[in-house]
């Protein structure tokens, strides 16, 4: 039988493992983005203002240094509710058992303003100094709407989702793969989709170029 102090560490351990997966999920769906795109842009539908080697030279290039901010960008971000979560789990599940998962649920809605402050303030998000914006361009304001809340709020809900999916199967020794491989397919039809949308509103400025 597992001491409380065992328990404790597991739960650490899945919490953070999760977190570590997580990050992955956000690369990858980056990196397919990525290559998404210059495939369409470059060798679907053509792009005269720039040689086929250089969309090689950048499929194989900009995935891993972006895929790199990425998770650094997760970490910063997801990591203190990841360790409230942890904490409350390791409080929680040991007295009332699963349905800690339904407290942690209902707490999704609070902590996902943490995570919004995470972003908000320990990211650069205000990078931007305007510089061809336009004449209606406002700088960035260091403040949470409904808009951003209910983004962050979904954000936060799949990655409490996993972790919860991942903790009890860690925590009841059953397998993870199915749930990893389902997230890993989910997470490259998302990066195929963002690929493609990047694409299109590129078209324009490959087909009407300004004068």
């Amino acid at each position: 039988m597992n001491t409380r102090s065992e328990k404790g560490t597991d739960t650490q351990y899945l919490f953070t493992k999760s977190l570590l997966w997580i990050a992955f999920f956000a690369a990858l769906i980056l990196s397919i983005s990525i290559v998404t795109s210059l495939v369409l842009i470059d060798f679907i539908h053509g792009n005269p203002n720039r040689p086929k080697s250089n969309a090689v030279l950048m499929m194989t290039l900009t995935p891993p240094l972006l895929s790199l901010v990425a998770v650094i960008g997760i970490f910063i971000i997801f990591s203190l509710p990841q360790i409230a979560q942890a904490f409350m789990m390791r409080i929680l599940h040991p007295r009332v058992g699963r349905y800690a998962y339904i407290f942690i649920g209902l707490m999704v809605p609070l902590i996902s303003i943490a995570t919004w402050y995470c972003y908000d303030y320990l990211t650069p998000t205000d990078f931007n100094l305007g510089i061809n914006e336009g004449e209606n361009w406002v700088p960035y304001q260091h403040s949470i709407n409904l808009k951003r809340y209910l983004a962050t709020l979904v954000c936060q809900g799949f990655v409490t989702t996993f972790s919860l999916f991942y903790f009890d199967a860690g925590i009841r020794h059953r397998s993870k793969k199915p749930i990893i491989l389902g997230v890993v397919f989910l997470a490259i039809i998302i990066g195929a989709i963002l690929g493609y949308r990047d694409a299109i509103t590129q078209y324009q400025f490959i087909d009407h170029p300004s004068s």
